[in-house]
């Protein structure tokens, strides 16, 4: 077998057909008999059981992923990483057409309303000034509305990894 089948032959698409359509027949037996007892009309029964079947797809066991980037700038303030990365600023820097990379700071801001949204997850920064000898260590999401940071947990560790 390969190791990603995205064809199907035209036996293997029959054989897919007849399942979904005794599928289809079983499920119209089961609304016709249900719409018999509550006087319900049958489409809307089918609809409401196509919606369940969705539902109870989405309830299945999800994955998260840890995303992890680290680099070596010069670091950020403890007291300054809320705002920094928790309030997204806009700027008309854009008088001449120009590919500018980084500028902005948007890249960490997006990972975070990104993962807010799709998985309501705070995001989690640590960070140090140059010779440091505490780790500012921040879990906060963003309150979309106020566009401001909500700070969840704040600490300092203490630099035993010499981070710069």
């Amino acid at each position: 077998t390969a190791l990603y089948k995205d064809t199907e032959t035209a036996k293997e698409r029959l054989r897919r057909e007849k399942q979904e359509d005794k599928l289809r027949r079983d499920l119209e037996k089961e609304a016709l008999k249900k719409s018999k007892k509550t006087g319900e009309a049958v489409d809307h029964i089918l609809r409401r059981q196509e919606a369940g079947k969705k539902a109870a797809a989405t309830r299945t066991k999800r994955t998260f992923y840890r995303l992890t980037c680290r680099d070596n700038g010069c670091g950020m303030p403890s007291d300054d990483i809320p705002n920094m990365l928790g309030r997204v600023l806009s700027s008309t820097k854009y008088n001449a057409v120009q590919q500018t990379r980084g500028k902005f700071g948007l890249g960490a801001k997006m990972v975070l309303i990104w993962s807010q949204m799709r998985v309501s997850q705070p995001m989690e920064v640590m960070s140090t000034v140059s010779g440091g000898e505490d780790i500012a260590y921040y879990r906060f999401n963003i309150d979309l509305h106020k566009n401001a940071p909500i700070v969840k947990e704040h600490k300092m560790i203490p630099n035993d990894k010499k981070w710069r």
